[in-house]
């Protein structure tokens, strides 16, 4: 897990709205072996990564996984909690556990929840661009702190980017509020 405290900048293609500026937002990009996340606090990015659970789906596992969406929302108590949702019509069902948990969890805690989809992500970032390296490379711009991904090559965007679309995932939600 990496941390930052990299200030949220103008000159990507969102609108940044400095009265929800104030909040706390996380923001998740669940699947059934990476959850990728990211976390904005006051308009500075506090920390982002990605939890691997790479053995095979279980209900052990799908409460390793809720547990560790509990102890990010005790840590950071968002007001909003993100969730990129899965663009297909008909999204895995352990995945779509995984959202409803989330989600769950979140209004518990009274947290509003906010969904989006990659589209909506790439539109908000890099004007719709269909591809995944032209949103990491976006992304890396905006957070030259995350430029070490780059170097890790192909295993390295694989590996983390789910945490690129739990990032894009704010930066939608911003531009949409």
């Amino acid at each position: 897990m990496q941390s930052s405290e990299k200030h949220f900048g103008m000159n990507c293609n969102y609108i940044f709205n400095s009265m929800d500026n104030r909040q706390t937002i996380l923001a998740i990009s669940p699947g059934t072996s990476l959850l990728g996340f990211a976390v904005l606090r006051h308009g500075v990015l506090v920390d982002y990564g990605v939890k691997a659970y790479m053995w095979k789906w279980s209900k052990g596992k799908s409460l390793h996984i809720a547990n560790s969406v509990k102890k990010l929302t005790e840590q950071y108590a968002p007001e909003t909690v993100v969730i990129k949702v899965a663009d297909i019509a008909s999204p895995s069902k352990n995945v779509e556990l995984i959202v409803a948990g989330i989600e769950e969890m979140a209004e518990k805690k009274g947290a509003k929840v906010f969904k989006c989809a990659l589209q909506d992500i790439k539109q908000a970032c890099c004007n719709g661009e269909d591809t995944a390296e032209e949103l990491y490379a976006t992304l890396m711009k905006q957070y030259p702190e995350l430029s070490f991904i780059e170097k890790l090559g192909l295993n390295g965007y694989f590996y983390y980017g789910k945490m690129f679309e739990a990032l894009g995932a704010i930066i939608y939600y911003l531009s949409e509020i």
